[in-house]
Formats: C-alpha cells, structure tokens, sequence
C-alpha cells in the first residue's frame, strides 16, 4: 500500500510512554492493538477506543531525513537594537519552536526548555489550562534583515568563538534575533523561519485580493493573540514538505558547505523492517 497516506508520528514527549518504548518522531504507524490503520482518523479512531495498554506497531524507514523546524538558541527580543547585544551574557537561552503542533504555522513559540515544550503539547491536545511560560511571535509580515548570505557572524569578548545570528524584523514589535554556536544547529529555524515567513506573505496576498463584504470588520494580524491555549485540536500527522520557490529571501546554500544540505523529502518509500511497542 501507499506508506504515505499512513499516520506519521510527529511529536513524541521526551519523558513520555511512546518515547520510553523507543518511539520516534518519523515513524510510521501500522497497526492499532493489532487493526491495520491507513489513515491519521483510522489511528485515532482506534486510539480512542482501544483497550489498554495499546499495542501500536510502527514501521521505521531507513535514510529519511527528519527536520524539526524546532531547536535550542540564544534569544534577545527585548530591545529596539538590530544588532546583537554586546555581552554574551544579554542573550537568553529559549526552546524555539516555528509553528508546531500546538500553534499557526506563522507562529514563533519560545518555550524555557524542551521539556516546557512537551508539557505545553499534552495540556493543549488535552485542554487544560497551559501551566508554563510561553513567548509567541507573529512572523506575518516580517523579514529576515541583512540575510542575502546567511547568517551572521558576531564576536563577543571573553567567547572562544563567535557566534552565528539572524535578525528577525517583525511587523510590529522589536527585533527578534536567534543565535547559535554553530551554523549547522541554527538551520532549521533559520530556514523554518524563511518558509513561515514566505508562505504567510502568499497567504496574506491572497486574502487581501479578495474585496471584503460590507460591514465586515477585518481582522488585522498585527494583534499580539494566543493560539498556545485556544483549545484548539491538533492534527496527530503532516507531511512536513518543503514548498519549492517563492522563498521571501534569495536562496542561501552556506549550510551545504557546513556538511550539510538543504532538501526536501515527499512521501515514505517502501521499508521491509518493523516493531512493536506496547505502552
């Protein structure tokens, strides 16, 4: 059968049963308590009604490259300043996630750690209330400053090597800056960021294309909301596909020369190796 059109595991919590029984995120769910599934509403459908403990098996391909638009950086959005701070000790350590599960795809969440991050998923798939601190950032409207050639390089003093940054200008608000040590660990947010903010300003082009009805009043997204505890349902499978084209920002291939390349991958190809979890 087509794997593609299968459940596609895409979070797993770090402390959680599916990832002490091995689960990881790529994977590919087959079977529910020992009933085939071919779709994410088949999984859930069994999942909701499945005796437990459940018995899930995955399908784990072999040479798939997972991208997270996720990662752990040094932030600092608290000042009007484009340029970095001039003490290392001005940046702040954040989980920064692009997106997500559990918000918009133009979304920025800053979480305090990973660990915040997966409790803020299960509270939200959960509908409780969110018990850990959230930054969000809207990145409709936004662009990437000075990104012609990537990322930048910044030098602090008493630092044994330099840091590498982008610079986000949002639509509103002060500026956003990411960094790493190194360039491979700020590639996908960087490029995460890149996408988000090319695919909202397609997205808003489209919207504003279409004349408004007659006492419609329009909603402006400059508005600081909160998705992270709207209640809302999130979806258990995606297809994370790259869009090709129309990027914002010209095409930066600086990651290739790190050991790294920049690709897209569509589907699952056919695997022949399987396992069980029970959890």
């Amino acid at each position: 059968d087509q794997l593609s059109e299968r459940p596609i595991v895409t979070f797993v919590a770090g402390q959680g049963g599916a990832a002490q029984a091995g689960v990881e995120v790529g994977d590919v769910c087959l079977s529910v308590n020992g009933v085939d599934v071919s779709t994410s509403k088949a999984a859930a459908t069994e999942v909701r009604r499945g005796t437990r403990p459940l018995s899930l098996t995955f399908l784990r391909m072999a040479d798939i490259e997972i991208t997270r638009d996720e990662g752990f950086h040094m932030v600092k959005y608290d000042t009007i300043d484009i340029r970095p701070p001039s003490k290392y000790s001005s940046w702040k350590p954040k989980y920064v996630v692009i997106g997500g599960i559990i918000a918009p795809p133009h979304m920025m969440m800053m979480y305090r750690s990973k660990d915040e991050y997966d409790i803020a998923v299960l509270e939200v798939t959960s509908q409780r209330k969110l018990s850990v601190k959230v930054k969000e950032f809207s990145l409709r409207g936004a662009r990437i400053a000075n990104d012609f050639n990537g990322p930048l390089i910044c030098h602090h003093k008493g630092q044994l090597q330099p840091i590498k940054y982008f610079v986000i200008i949002p639509a509103r608000g002060n500026p956003i800056k990411i960094s790493s040590p190194k360039l491979a660990e700020l590639k996908n947010v960087h490029l995460a960021t890149r996408r988000a903010i090319a695919e909202s300003s397609r997205s808003s082009s489209s919207i504003h294309s279409r004349t408004p009805s007659a006492g419609v009043q329009q909603h402006v997204d400059n508005t600081p909301l909160s998705y992270v505890n709207s209640g809302s349902i999130t979806a258990t499978t995606s297809h994370n596909n790259e869009a090709g084209g129309g990027h914002a920002q010209p095409p930066f291939n600086g990651y290739a020369d790190s050991g790294y390349t920049v690709k897209s991958t569509s589907g699952y190809p056919q695997g022949k190796t399987g396992r069980t979890g029970r959890y």
